[in-house]
């Protein structure tokens, strides 16, 4: 009989260590994966972004409504990051990750110049339609808008809560 608890204790662990891992819950929360092969995620420290990725082509930066300090746009090939300063001014977080070609993916796999149906594969299909924009809520509140144009998608963007 004792043996018999382990094996079922043993089964009801790997059932739920399968169950954590379902639908690559960690790549809902706004992450990109980069050309260089580098990770950013909605979220998270936004310091350093030059030094993790290089001199952006272009940056733009404004006084924040969000905290004391700046927002800042870096913009680089295929994509752009916005961070925004803690309402201490103590540090700064990525509110924005926009795809803006084929080069850079979700970590789901979406990429512009993807279909609707792909989108609806990798993500589902409980999405708000805004216009030419399909909205998901997704994990801590994070948004994706995925903007389509005859059945292409021509723009992704992960927003912060």
């Amino acid at each position: 009989m004792n043996r018999m608890w382990k094996l079922c204790i043993c089964g009801l662990l790997f059932v739920g260590l399968l169950t954590g891992c379902g639908e690559n819950s960690a790549y809902k929360t706004g992450h990109i994966l980069t050309p260089s092969g580098q990770a950013v995620s909605v979220g998270e420290d936004g310091a350093g972004i030059e030094e993790r990725f290089g001199t952006p082509e272009d940056y733009a930066e404004a006084q924040s409504c969000y905290g004391n300090g700046y927002d800042k746009l870096y913009t680089y090939a295929g994509f752009e990051i916005t961070t925004y300063p803690d309402a201490n001014g103590n540090g700064e977080f990525v509110s924005v990750l926009v795809l803006t070609d084929d080069t850079v993916v979700t970590g789901l796999g979406l990429k512009v110049g993807m279909t609707q149906s792909r989108m609806v594969e990798l993500y589902g299909a409980d999405f708000v339609q805004r216009g030419k924009s399909c909205v998901y809520t997704l994990e801590k509140d994070v948004t994706l808008w995925v903007d389509i144009d005859e059945d292409t998608i021509t723009r992704i963007e992960f927003r912060a809560p």
